[in-house]
């Protein structure tokens, strides 16, 4: 079940990512923001879970 947890944490994250990514190339900073706070909620949530994640890109 863990396996199941993992990888949907990671497609969530890498939504997310996207999402910020499409945001802030449309202008919508407010939109941009949402998704960064979306995103640093579940690298907390993988945290507590001790699911290792690759680092943020610059």
């Amino acid at each position: 079940m863990s396996g199941i947890f993992d990888a949907e944490l990671r497609d969530q994250l890498a939504g997310a990512r996207r999402a910020e990514t499409e945001a802030r190339a449309a202008g919508a900073e407010d939109g941009a923001r949402a998704y960064a706070g979306r995103a640093d909620a579940l690298r907390r949530i993988a945290d507590r879970h001790g699911i290792a994640l690759p680092p943020d890109r610059a």
